[in-house]
């Protein structure tokens, strides 16, 4: 008889394709809603919408080989998703040693549940499998419920990085942490 391991995550992983464009873009405008409409105005977020959650682009990032996006799932259900970028398409640093954690987004009604820190556990786990040095992320200095959740799964402040919400400059920490 041979024994099958467990998934040790509460969910399944699967690779976002072009044909599940429409869910990846439904998934990023609510859960960037959810988390910053409150901070940022309706034209700064409906620009950034617009742009970086556009279906062009985002077929566009699906194709490139340097990007991959996986979606978390729960009952046959997207619940969320991680963004990962390899050197060349990272947003800060382009180190080749390292891998970017763009975005790890859990739609609201699925928060609480741990999803968010499977999600991060999957990406340290892709980190390590392309043999990354590190896994890196930018959070926006006012998240403070995303800083709590970084600091407590490992990540430490290194450095700041400009990010523009539509005509908004703000302001994010550079946070790591380490794979080896």
């Amino acid at each position: 008889m041979i024994l099958i391991s467990k998934n040790p995550f509460p969910l399944d992983f699967m690779k976002v394709t072009p044909s599940d464009i429409n869910l990846l873009r439904d998934i990023s405008i609510r859960t960037f809603r959810d988390t910053y409409a409150d901070f940022n105005t309706v034209e700064d977020m409906q620009q950034h919408e617009e742009t970086v959650f556009s279906p062009d682009r985002l077929l566009s990032e699906i194709q490139d080989v340097r990007v991959s996006y996986f979606f978390a799932i729960v009952d046959a259900v997207a619940v969320g998703y991680i963004r990962l970028n390899s050197a060349g398409m990272q947003t800060d640093l382009n180190d080749p040693l390292s891998l970017e954690l763009e975005r790890i987004y859990v739609l609201k009604e699925h928060q609480g549940n741990g999803y968010g820190a499977s999600l991060l556990d999957y990406s340290f786990l892709k980190a390590k499998e392309a043999r990354s040095n590190y896994l890196w992320l930018g959070v926006w200095q006012k998240n403070e419920k995303a800083l709590r959740f970084y600091i407590r799964n490992g990540f430490s402040i290194f450095g700041t990085h400009d990010f523009m919400l539509g005509n908004d400059p703000q302001a994010d920490w550079l946070m790591r942490k380490s794979c080896l």
